[in-house]
C-alpha cells in the first residue's frame, strides 16, 4: 500500500493546481490519472485573464495566441466587435497546457502514476483509502476528486449530485483552408441556449458550439458544419468531439470530512459560457488551502474548504442567473452586449481579470472605465503569473 498526505485523482487544471500548492506546503502528494500525459483533451483551450492570475507561473511558452478583440453575434447573422486595451484572453491547445501544467507540478515534488480506474474508495475518521481496479491501495489523510464531469469519486462518495451538465463539440481547422482568419467569435444562438465559437490559434483554427442544456438542443457535427459553412463558407472540420462540461457547482455542499471535490467534478464551470479553467484553478488552491491550513488552525479542512469556495459557488450562481435571463431574452439581450455600459465596461473588467460577479459589481456602481487597464505588449501579457 502507497501513502500520501493527499492523492488527487486527475491531472487537468484543477488537480494540478492544488497538487502544486500542497507540494510546495511540503505535503506528499501523488496525482492519478487514467491517461499519462500528454493526452489528448477536448476542450476550445481558452485562459481567461482572471486563470492566468491564479495561476503561480508563466505559461508562456504554450500560448497560440492572445486576443484584446471580441466579436459577438446573434445567430449568424449580425456581429458587433468589442474591443479593449489589453487582451482578454490567452488562446492554448489543451493537450499542451495540461502537460506544462502537469510538468511545474511534478518540479514542485508531486508525483504522478497511472491507473487503470477506481475500485473503491472507504473513509474513516483520520484516513481514506483508494482501490484502483487492478487492486492498487492509495493511503492518505485527504483525498481530491479533480476527475472531471464524470467524476468516479464523486460517484464513488456520493459527494454531490449536479442537476445538469452542459455539452460543447469542437473541432480543427487549419488556416491553410481558410480564406480569411477570423477573429476572436461567440455568436450566440447558434445553438438553443448556447452558441459558437471562433478561437483562432496561430496556425488553426478551434470552432464549436456549447449549450447549457442539452436537453434543449440539437448537438451534433451535422449542425457543426453548418454552422462552419455559414461562417466560413467550408465545412470540412478534423477531430470533431463532445465533451461534457460540468456546471451546478453553486449547490455542492461539501459534507466529508477528508473528501473534496474540485474543478468539473464538482461542477465548478460557469453555465453562461462553459467557461471552467479559472473555477478549476482556483477551487483546486481552496482545497489545497484548507489542507494547508490545519497545520496552524484549529479549524477543520472541511469548514476552511466550504468557506474558501464560496466565492467560485457565487460566481457559478450569478452566471446562471445571468444565463437563464440572458439566453430566454436573447433577441433583446444581445444588443446591449455592444452598448454603453454593458459591452465596454465588460471587456475592460474582463482585461482586468474581473470575474462576472466583480464586474456586475463594478457595473451598478458604473466605475470601471474604458481605460481600467493599461494597455501590455504580447510578451508582457505572456508573463502575467500571480
Amino acid at each position: 500500500m502507497s501513502s500520501y498526505d493527499v492523492v488527487i485523482v486527475g491531472g487537468g487544471p484543477s488537480g494540478a493546481a492544488a497538487a502544486y500548492d500542497l507540494a510546495n506546503a511540503g505535503f506528499s502528494v501523488v496525482i492519478l490519472d487514467k491517461k499519462n500525459f500528454p493526452r489528448f483533451k477536448p476542450c476550445a483551450g481558452g485562459l481567461t485573464t482572471k486563470a492566468l492570475h491564479r495561476l503561480r507561473y508563466s505559461i508562456a511558452p504554450i500560448i497560440r495566441n492572445t486576443t484584446q478583440t471580441m466579436v459577438v453575434g446573434y445567430g449568424t447573422g449580425r456581429q458587433n466587435t468589442l474591443t479593449t486595451q489589453a487582451p482578454i484572453c490567452a488562446l492554448t491547445v489543451r493537450t499542451e497546457l495540461d502537460q506544462f501544467c502537469l510538468e511545474k507540478t511534478l518540479q514542485q515534488g508531486a508525483t504522478f502514476e497511472k491507473i487503470s480506474g477506481i475500485k473503491s474508495i472507504h473513509q474513516s475518521t483520520d484516513r481514506v483509502t483508494l482501490i484502483t481496479k487492478n487492486d492498487q491501495s492509495f493511503e492518505c489523510k485527504y483525498l481530491l476528486g479533480a476527475d472531471g464531469a464524470h467524476s468516479q469519486v464523486r460517484k464513488l462518495t456520493q459527494e454531490f449530485s449536479p442537476d445538469r451538465t452542459a455539452v460543447a463539440l469542437e473541432g480543427i481547422i487549419p488556416f491553410e483552408r481558410l480564406n480569411k482568419i477570423p477573429e476572436f467569435t461567440f455568436d450566440f444562438g447558434v445553438v438553443k441556449k448556447g452558441y459558437g465559437w471562433l478561437f483562432p490559434k496561430h496556425d488553426h483554427l478551434n470552432i464549436g458550439l456549447y449549450t447549457r442544456r442539452p436537453d434543449e438542443a440539437s448537438l451534433g457535427k451535422s449542425e457543426l458544419k453548418l454552422y462552419a459553412q455559414a461562417r466560413l463558407g467550408i465545412d470540412n472540420i478534423d477531430h470533431v468531439c463532445g465533451f461534457p462540461i460540468g456546471t451546478g457547482g453553486e449547490f455542492y455542499r461539501p459534507k466529508a470530512e477528508r473528501v473534496f471535490l474540485v474543478g468539473d467534478a464538482a461542477g465548478m464551470s460557469e453555465a453562461l459560457l462553459g467557461e471552467g479553467i479559472h473555477n478549476a484553478i482556483k477551487s483546486g488552491q481552496a482545497a489545497a488551502s484548507a489542507i494547508i491550513s490545519t497545520k496552524t488552525s484549529n479549524r477543520s479542512a472541511l469548514e476552511s474548504f466550504k468557506n474558501d469556495c464560496k466565492p467560485v459557488m457565487e460566481d457559478a450562481h450569478n452566471c446562471r442567473k445571468i444565463a437563464r435571463v440572458f439566453y430566454k431574452t436573447l433577441p433583446l439581450a444581445f444588443p446591449a452586449l455592444s452598448r454603453y455600459p454593458i459591452g465596454p465596461m465588460a471587456m475592460n473588467g474582463f482585461a482586468a481579470g474581473l470575474t462576472l460577479t466583480e464586474c456586475k459589481r463594478h457595473m451598478t456602481r458604473f466605475n470601471i472605465s474604458p481605460t481600467v487597464t493599461e494597455p501590455l505588449s504580447l510578451t508582457e501579457y505572456k508573463q502575467i503569473s500571480a
